[in-house]
């Protein structure tokens, strides 16, 4: 004889069943809830951070809409991040555009001016021969030469010969003004003519002695080309003149801004020490030696290089 009738033991096992249906029902359900709730928290963020993509391609200025969730703040917030530097890069887009317009602009100005100078000094130079003019015929005719050896759209790179050869013509032209106060010469090593330098290199270093060489007893301006001779891979370009030379205040603000305010000496100098680190990578190649009494001397030391030469230097700077 048992101790449970078999009923009973069925009953107590089918009610287990029943209590087990129900607790993975109520499990199953409960996990079908989460899962959808989850899956609606995660797909809405999800939803809401691709609006606020789309809107930012409507609406680049509007901030972003936090939800509350860390995770996905975390993730606005860096999307806000992205906007404000993407806003900045268009900003500083539009604002090189209209930079490059306007330089643009100035450009065709600067074509057209010199154009209408040569015009007007070609209208000059045929009034000068008609009326017999030979002497303000010459003038404009080295006026012309300067100007188109200046601001020609040849090649920035010459050769010492080229660039001699210009510097003669100035010299002439400022012979015209300065008559007897100032005399000129120029001294070249033979075989370094054929040397390349960058353009308007020589023109500024004059321009300075001019400005600083006159004196009571007349001026004297010397340009020398030679080789150093201690160093023979180098050229020196050295113009000097005596005149009562410069206090270190005074030679120190040559290749300050307000040198521009002393006929645009400082100015030339500057573009002689930017055009010397254009090309060979260091302003100091342009020294200066002066004091008060002892006149002053400009000197330039360049490697002697091949125009080829020069050009691959400077291109891969």
């Amino acid at each position: 004889m048992t101790a449970v009738s078999k009923n009973e033991f069925n009953r107590e096992i089918n009610d287990w069943f029943r209590r087990l249906a129900l607790l993975f029902a109520f499990a199953f359900g409960f996990a079908i809830m989460l899962a959808t709730l989850v899956w609606r928290k995660v797909y809405g963020s999800i939803r809401k951070v691709n609006r606020e993509i789309v809107r930012m391609t409507r609406d680049r200025e509007a901030p972003v809409q936090y939800m509350k969730v860390e995770e996905f703040d975390q993730l606005l917030g860096s999307f806000q991040d992205m906007k404000t530097t993407v806003n900045g890069l268009i900003s500083e887009i539009g604002h090189n555009e209209r930079a490059k317009y306007q330089l643009e602009t100035e450009k065709l100005l600067s074509q057209i001016n010199p154009h209408f100078l040569h015009n007007t000094l070609n209208t000059v130079q045929w009034v000068a021969r008609a009326g017999g003019q030979e002497e303000i015929d010459r003038i404009v005719t080295l006026l012309v030469q300067v100007l188109q050896y200046n601001m020609g759209k040849n090649s920035l790179i010459v050769n010492v010969g080229q660039e001699l050869e210009a510097l003669r013509h100035y010299i002439e032209l400022q012979s015209y003004r300065y008559e007897d106060e100032l005399t000129f010469s120029i001294d070249v090593e033979p075989g370094t003519e054929s040397v390349a330098m960058p353009r308007f290199l020589l023109q500024p270093l004059v321009e300075n002695a001019i400005y600083h060489g006159q004196s009571e007893e007349g001026g004297e301006i010397r340009v020398v080309v030679e080789r150093q001779p201690d160093a023979p891979g180098m050229l020196t370009l050295r113009v000097t003149d005596n005149g009562p030379g410069m206090n270190e205040e005074t030679l120190a603000g040559l290749l300050e801004d307000e040198g521009a305010s002393r006929g645009g000496m400082g100015i030339g100098l500057k573009y002689v020490k930017r055009l010397l680190e254009s090309y060979y990578g260091s302003g100091d190649l342009l020294r200066i030696r002066s004091a008060p009494g002892e006149g002053t001397t400009l000197s330039v030391h360049i490697p002697i290089r091949s125009e080829v030469e020069l050009y691959d230097q400077s291109a891969g700077r």
